[in-house]
């Protein structure tokens, strides 16, 4: 175990907790580091008051933050932990791909920021990465910030004509089943689990993720987040 007084390193047994309110995705990060054997115990928590409660009694070397919960965003716990404990390390999860996001994680004191729907090999490499001084980002995600901000300008000035030349508004261009999918998509669901929560074959998933590219106008899952956040479609 690390002495509380000294930063983690990957020759440390370490104490990790996930900050994350949707339980499939929280199994899942368990599941994948429970297989990792520099881990001696995995804390979980779905609010931002209960883990900012454990942290002033309990030491935590690796905090794995999703950024959105129910109680509301956890900058302030990434903020706390990273005062409370100094030496511990924090890496936000997060479906968000947008640039002030990631900036206002970094602020509070996030090292790092993986895609939530990285595989399970990214997401132990990333720790791995911040203990060794590194500042993790996932591949895709970094692509998907550069070629937003190369087409920023282009993208604003191509979004309205879409939306103002037709007469429905993005919540009636998409059907509920897609507004549903797209929902669970911003939390980070994979489509096996999306298919899961609402009862259909996992065939139909990707059938439903196409139309909303093609309706949104996007290419992957960030950037549909993005712009139905954007659009209004979803909170």
């Amino acid at each position: 175990m690390t002495d509380a007084g000294n930063a983690p390193t990957k020759n440390h047994r370490l104490r990790v907790v996930i900050l994350e309110d949707n339980l499939i995705l929280a199994e899942r990060f368990k599941k994948v580091l429970s297989s990792w054997d520099c881990v001696v115990s995995i804390g979980s928590f779905a609010d931002n008051a209960t883990f900012i409660e454990h942290i002033s009694n309990n030491h935590v070397d690796v905090l794995l933050a999703d950024l959105n919960l129910n109680d509301g965003q956890s900058f302030s716990s990434i903020s706390t932990y990273s005062q409370k404990q100094p030496n511990g390390i924090s890496i936000a999860i997060s479906i968000m791909s947008d640039g002030q996001t990631i900036l206002d994680a970094i602020s509070a004191g996030a090292v790092g920021y993986i895609y939530k729907n990285d595989t399970s090999i990214e997401i132990i490499q990333s720790i791995e990465m911040a203990l060794e001084g590194k500042a993790p980002i996932s591949s895709s995600l970094a692509r998907t910030m550069i070629t937003r901000i190369h087409n920023d300008q282009q993208n604003k000035i191509s979004v309205a004509p879409e939306v103002s030349a037709s007469s429905k508004t993005p919540n009636q261009i998409l059907t509920d089943r897609e507004i549903e999918v797209l929902k669970l998509i911003a939390k980070g669901l994979t489509n096996s689990e999306c298919a899961q929560v609402l009862g259909v074959s996992p065939q139909t998933i990707p059938v439903h993720t196409r139309n909303i590219f093609k309706k949104l106008h996007t290419n992957n899952r960030s950037e549909a987040v993005y712009e139905a956040r954007t659009l209004g479609v979803i909170d």
